[in-house]
Formats: C-alpha cells, sequence, structure tokens
C-alpha cells in the first residue's frame, strides 16, 4: 500500500529554475481569477470559466481542504522573480493499493509556449517518482488539447488508451472523449 504519510505531514514546496511550486494562499484570488477567466485556459478543463474573485478565494480554500483530506496536492505555479501565480499543477486521484495518481496541470495562456508546463511537470514528476513511492502517474485528457498531449510526449509518456464519448461537458452539454496517458517510475529514473 502506497505510503503517502510524508506528502501530507507538511506540503511540499518544490524548485524549479524558474519557478516555485507552492500552496495556494488567499493573496493569490486575483492572480487566479486572471488566468481562471480566460476561456482559452479552462476550455479543456472541468472547471468553469471563473467571473469573480469569490470564485478564485472558493477555489484556494477547496484546495487547502483536499490536501487536508489527504486526496490532492496542488501546487500554485508562482514565478521566482515576483512569486505571482501564474497557473497550477497537482498530484490526485491516489490509488494507494495500485502505487499510481493522476498528474493535472494548468497554466495561464500568458505562458503559454514558454517551456513552463515542461519544466513544472517535470519537477512534479521528480518529485511523485523520487520522493514518493508512486509506481505510475497518469494524465487524463481531452484529445483535442494538441498542447496537452504535446507535453505529454515530449516527457515520455505513453497512450494507453482513447475512450469514446465517455465524459459529459457540462460547460458545453455534450459528451467528448477522452485519453489517458502514462507514465512508469522505470521510464522516469535515471532519464
Amino acid at each position: 500500500m502506497l505510503d503517502l504519510s510524508a506528502t501530507f505531514a507538511e506540503f511540499p514546496v518544490l524548485m524549479t529554475e524558474r519557478f516555485i511550486l507552492r500552496p495556494f494562499r488567499e493573496s493569490d484570488a486575483e492572480a487566479i481569477l486572471a488566468y481562471m477567466s480566460n476561456p482559452a485556459v479552462t476550455k479543456y478543463l472541468p472547471s468553469p470559466t471563473m467571473t469573480h474573485i469569490e470564485e478564485a478565494l472558493a477555489r484556494i480554500e477547496r484546495n487547502q481542504q483536499l490536501y487536508k483530506d489527504q486526496e490532492a496536492v496542488i501546487w500554485g505555479i508562482a514565478t521566482r522573480d515576483t512569486d505571482t501565480i501564474i497557473g497550477n499543477c497537482l498530484l490526485f486521484s491516489f490509488q494507494s493499493e495500485h502505487f499510481r495518481a493522476e498528474v493535472g496541470y494548468s497554466l495561464s495562456a500568458d505562458y503559454w509556449r514558454k517551456g513552463v508546463a515542461t519544466e513544472v511537470v517535470s519537477r512534479t514528476l521528480d518529485y511523485a517518482f523520487n520522493e514518493t513511492e508512486l509506481h505510475s502517474v497518469y494524465a487524463n485528457i481531452d484529445p483535442r488539447n494538441e498542447a496537452s498531449q504535446y507535453l505529454l510526449e515530449k516527457l515520455g509518456f505513453v497512450k494507453e488508451a482513447h475512450f469514446k464519448e465517455d465524459y459529459f461537458d457540462a460547460k458545453t452539454q455534450t459528451f467528448t472523449d477522452t485519453a489517458i496517458y502514462s507514465m512508469l517510475r522505470r521510464n522516469w529514473v535515471g532519464r
């Protein structure tokens, strides 16, 4: 059984060359609203596009509660120079009996195509495979999200499945496909 006691004893703050992955704070609400109010950012996310600061504050509170309940580690992606939140990265859907978890991410459109997701998701995988006992990490994405497909393939994820119309998108009131990509510990460690 996967032991995540260290992960949930103290929030793991991670560093990359350009970013700090840290817990969200109430003071991040305006920055969250700034990127989550962009429909292009939320297009492939289950989360609705935000329109009010109260939604961002509620999201921060929910993220903190998910961590307290040991259901997810949701990092805010903050720039090292200004500590401004520009997105998030998370490990969630822990399947302790299978040593498996899901990775997710979203990013301000201002930071797209600048290597941010590659840098941040790489660091998250380093954490997942070197500082926990996870055996595999998977991503569940909308296959129309070509940028996410590109990122996962660039990092070495393997496409395991493509499910037809298995997800009901409440925002568009349509059924959409999903694709599952996976990374095994042995394929990440020692790259």
